[in-house]
Formats: structure tokens, C-alpha cells, sequence
């Protein structure tokens, strides 16, 4: 099977950014982050969708870019509840919001790319 270039880079930034999660979880099993435990759940969640995307890519399966658009949905959601979680001052949380919408806009490149390069009998 040929693996179009685009999918395999796209399958490892994906596996990257589930390594940086399990990294958090990690750090936090050790005492060396005071995240809360809301936190931590979502950064579990976003490893597992950044993992299911990179399989889904590097495998070419059409289920990735559904795993690319729930991890920006995730992603999105933390970054924005980073505010309230960690008080952070409301002139900071702007900066937030903006995070979270270039998450969304990457993740529904990534979706697009993923939806029209992998074909349907994959």
C-alpha cells in the first residue's frame, strides 16, 4: 500500500502531540505538575484522540478525520477552561480563545486533508 506523504507527516504530529499529553500525565504521576485532576482527565482525552488520529493517518483509515476533529474539540475545550481552572486574569483569557480557535482551524485542516486523500475503500 502507498502512503501519501501528506498522512505519514500527518500521523506523526499526531503521535507528537499524544506523546506531550502522556508526557503531562507522566509529569503529573510524579508530583512535578499541581494540575488539577479536571485537567489531567482532559489531557487523557486529548492523547487518546491525537493517538487515535496518528494510527488512523499512518494506517490511512477514513475514521481519521473524525479523530482529528474530536482532538481539536477537545483541545479547543481545554485550552478555553484553562481560564476558570487555573483563575487566570480575564485580560490573559483572550489569548486563550484565540489558541483554540487556531487549534480548530489546524484540526479541521487536518481533518480536510485527512478526509480527501484517504480513499473510501481504505
Amino acid at each position: 500500500m502507498h502512503r501519501r506523504t501528506g498522512t505519514v507527516v500527518l500521523g506523526g504530529l499526531f503521535a507528537l502531540l499524544s506523546l506531550a499529553d502522556v508526557w503531562q500525565l507522566i509529569e503529573a504521576a510524579r508530583g512535578r505538575h499541581p494540575d488539577p485532576a479536571s485537567l489531567l482527565v482532559a489531557h487523557g482525552v486529548t492523547g487518546a484522540l491525537a493517538a487515535a488520529a496518528a494510527i488512523g493517518s499512518w494506517r490511512a483509515r477514513r475514521w481519521a478525520a473524525v479523530a482529528a476533529l474530536g482532538w481539536g474539540g477537545a483541545t479547543a475545550a481545554m485550552l478555553v477552561a484553562l481560564g476558570p481552572v487555573l483563575d487566570t486574569p480575564s485580560a490573559e483569557r483572550r489569548q486563550l480563545w484565540v489558541s483554540a480557535a487556531v487549534v480548530v482551524v489546524a484540526a479541521g485542516a487536518a481533518a480536510w486533508y485527512l478526509h480527501r486523500r484517504i480513499p473510501a475503500t481504505a
